[in-house]
């Protein structure tokens, strides 16, 4: 860099100029300054008590509020040159402020002359930038980057009332859900929190325990997906519908508690390890026959652990590892940096570049808050992130509406319809006018075909198409198998293993090997046996505990309610507590024993989010229990209704009517309509507890098996029809017409 540089607008800043015509083509890329600290809360001096200021920013910010320039002087020589920085956002955080006098707390310029920019006035600036796009179906990432203790988390998280750009998402996101009056129109929000601690993936929302399970990450066609390697079918494991603000709000706090933290000699709570925030935004329409998708978007809120120093931080052991850990992903990340602004191909090679490859690959709209130290002793890192946020500012981006393959053929066919409307008017000539109605009309029919599809298309809408392509009904829940019932099936696995080996080493050929492979097919199927017995066994037990579960899950609910009722009562309590110390603090009283009171409400508040993890996982586990239970109820209706049903076409078929079998076969298709009616019905129970997705990838399983089952069976009676001689009858005829719908719909699950 040099002396530094200030060319004017930078070429993202002439990006955001068309924020108002569509997405901006370039990363947004914005510096905040924060304060110096100069004293702990206890009133002793801090580490930057005796520091100098060396970074200044000045000049009105054309677009949106803040500077215009960013200035960094060298400490060793002041009068010096300094370098320059131009940013779409330079946000001065550093002095000027002064407590609202409506709300007690929160931050404000203390003039109309003040440089201060408040978290509101953040949020205000792109804030609005990033619920544009989201709304309007775009992917949208937000990244804080700086050196430890440089007040990354204060602008993505905050805390009360100062909150930071996350709170604030969830509230936009919900404003939206709870103004929608429209009873043809529905939204669905779905969160995922992850930390990258060294070098790992981990899932924040699931309870905290010593050995927490390693998730993978994979890109597929620019989309990553994130996922258990012990439940690899499950691709929306790690997301949780929330039905409100006030779900979604307690799913961060709950991963915000299960965050990787520690005291450091820059920052007494350090993240050791990068968060990440996802939200899944979708809105859908009835358009009278089902719910089509209209948009969706994925928002990424990514709070990075800070780049740190060995001899700043004080840390030995597993701290200095997480340390070494942390600057190695961030240096990752900068590399990333530079071979996209080169045009390189890019190797992401670590978790955390992987995890945010959508955004760094130029597909999303992507902010960047670069946080900044004032202090001369953090020279060198300040400079460091000014020299990152130069490179963040160049890299190419292209953003892509999200939108189904389905929907987005049936857009460009709209658009082509409305190109040809528009030649049709302005062209006059008879020829050429019908050459354009003709391609109208061929557009037209392509969009009704679009449409059609989409139709069709939407009654399987994101779910795990891999499950139902197995052709075996998808489990929601595992079966409880008895112990005596396990031992047999290990003991026959590994007769079976066994007699493989040997086969193998004597050949299929030999008389012994011949032998072998008797035994081998022999115990096979008795393993096979054993197993359908002993699943035979564990689904009459678990029809068995039906009304036990659902009690189980309504106390679960009820806990989860009441830990979030005293949450907030809590929280109250604590931010009073916080208050009442600042205040002593500053009139130069003791307040030690406010100080316990506020560690004792903290010791209840964690008590509390643990009781509510437990609660949450107990919930869960059980409605998927209730689920599998409806699904062993239909399987079991279902095979008496084939039997029965096999009975009375036997009996049609040689001319007999038995009233009584008739009126069986009648009450028990009435049952099954009840029972899959009932299970349709659960699927906002199966979202709440955030297992949408395998609910509709169980459903949809359910119904390729009707769909097949159907389509066999009037095979079967066209067959025994025609070989009956009758294959000329008005019988056979809507038999075979009924066949062939059957398996036209078969085909059509599949």
């Amino acid at each position: 860099l040099g002396g530094g540089h200030w060319c004017g607008r930078s070429a993202s800043a002439e990006a955001m100029a068309e924020e108002d015509d569509g997405p901006p083509q370039g990363v947004i890329v914005c510096v905040r300054l924060r304060p110096l600290f100069t004293t702990r809360p206890d009133g002793t001096p801090a580490r930057e008590a005796n520091c100098q200021r060396v970074v200044e920013m000045e000049g009105q910010n054309e677009k949106g509020v803040g500077s215009a320039v960013t200035k960094i002087y060298d400490p060793n020589d002041m009068e010096a040159k300094p370098r320059e920085y131009a940013f779409d956002r330079s946000y001065w955080s550093c002095d000027g402020f002064m407590e609202d006098p409506d709300r007690p707390g929160f931050n404000i310029p203390d003039s109309p002359n003040s440089k201060y920019v408040s978290q509101d006035m953040v949020w205000n600036d792109i804030g609005q930038v990033l619920m544009k796009n989201a709304l309007g179906g775009y992917n949208c990432t937000v990244f804080a980057y700086g050196q430890s203790g440089s007040g990354k988390s204060y602008s993505v998280v905050g805390y009360p009332p100062n909150v930071g750009i996350i709170p604030n998402t969830i509230l936009s996101l919900y404003a939206v859900v709870d103004g929608n009056s429209d009873p043809n129109i529905r939204y669905q929000v779905e969160i995922a929190m992850l930390e990258v601690y060294m070098d790992e993936v981990y899932d924040l929302l699931e309870p905290r325990k010593k050995e927490r399970d390693k998730l993978k990450v994979f890109m597929n066609k620019g989309e990553v997906f994130v996922y258990d390697p012990k439940d690899r079918k499950n691709m929306d494991k790690i997301w949780r519908a929330a039905k409100d603000h006030n779900q979604a709000e307690n799913f961060r706090l709950l991963g915000d508690a299960n965050r990787s933290v520690r005291a450091t000699g820059m920052n007494p709570s350090s993240s050791r390890g990068h968060t990440i925030f996802m939200v899944r935004f979708r809105k859908e329409a009835n358009n009278g026959v089902v719910w089509v998708e209209q948009m969706r978007s994925k928002l990424s809120l990514v709070d990075l652990a800070g780049s740190e120093r060995a001899h700043d931080t004080g840390l030995t052991g597993i701290g200095l590892e997480e340390g070494i850990a942390i600057n190695q992903s961030l240096t990752s990340l900068g590399q990333v940096l530079v071979s996209l602004c080169k045009g390189e191909r890019v190797n992401y090679r670590d978790k955390l570049t992987q995890l945010l490859s959508e955004s760094l690959g130029g597909t999303a709209v992507t902010i960047m808050i670069a946080a900044l130290s004032p202090a001369d002793i953090n020279y060198n890192d300040t400079v460091s992130t000014l020299r990152f946020a130069d490179n963040a500012k160049k890299m190419p981006v292209k953003i892509k509406k999200q939108l189904d393959p389905t929907a987005q053929l049936i857009d460009d066919l709209k658009k082509e319809n409305e190109r040809l409307q528009q030649q049709l008017a302005v062209l006059g000539g008879e020829g050429a006018a019908d050459a354009i109605l003709g391609d109208k009309a061929a557009s037209e029919q392509k969009l009704q075909e679009a449409e059609s599809r989409l139709k069709e298309m939407e009654v399987a809408y994101q779910i795990m198409e891999a499950k139902v392509q197995q052709g075996g009904r998808v489990r929601i829940a595992p079966l409880i198998i008895k112990v005596e019932d396990k031992q047999k099936i290990e003991a026959l696995d590994a007769q079976i293993s066994e007699l493989q080996a040997e086969l193998a080493r004597v050949g299929p050929d030999s008389d012994e090997g011949r032998a072998k492979q008797g035994q081998l097919a022999a115990s096979v199927q008795q393993r096979g046996e054993v197993e359908a017995e002993a699943n035979r066994a564990a689904e009459e037990a678990q029809l068995c505990r039906k009304g036990e579960l659902q009690a189980v899950a309504a106390e679960a609910a009820g806990r989860k309610q009441q830990s979030q009722e005293m949450a907030l009562q809590l929280d109250a309590q604590i931010q009073q507590q916080q208050q009442v110390i600042q205040e002593a603090l500053a009139n130069g009283q003791d307040a030690s024993a406010e100080q316990d009171q506020l560690q004792a409400l903290s010791q209840q508040r964690a008590s509390l989010d643990e009781e509510f993890r437990r609660a949450v996982d107990e919930e869960m586990h059980a409605v998927e229990s209730i689920l599998e239970t409806k699904l062993i109820e239909i399987e079991a209706i279902s095979r008496n209704v084939e039997e029965v049903r096999r009975q009375v076409d036997q009996a049609r078929e040689s001319g007999v009517v038995d009233a009584e079998q008739e009126q069986t076969l009648a009450r028990l298709e009435e049952a099954l309509v009840a029972a899959r009616q009932d299970f349709a019905a659960s699927e906002g129970q199966a979202s709440a507890v955030g297992i949408a997705c395998t609910f509709r990838a169980a459903a949809l399983a359910l119904d390729k098996e009707a769909s097949v089952a159907e389509a066999k069976r009037l095979h079967d009676g066209v067959e025994r029809l025609g070989k009956s001689g009758a294959a000329d009858s008005d019988e056979f005829r809507e038999r075979l017409t009924a066949e062939q719908a059957a398996v036209s719909k078969a085909q059509g699950a599949e």
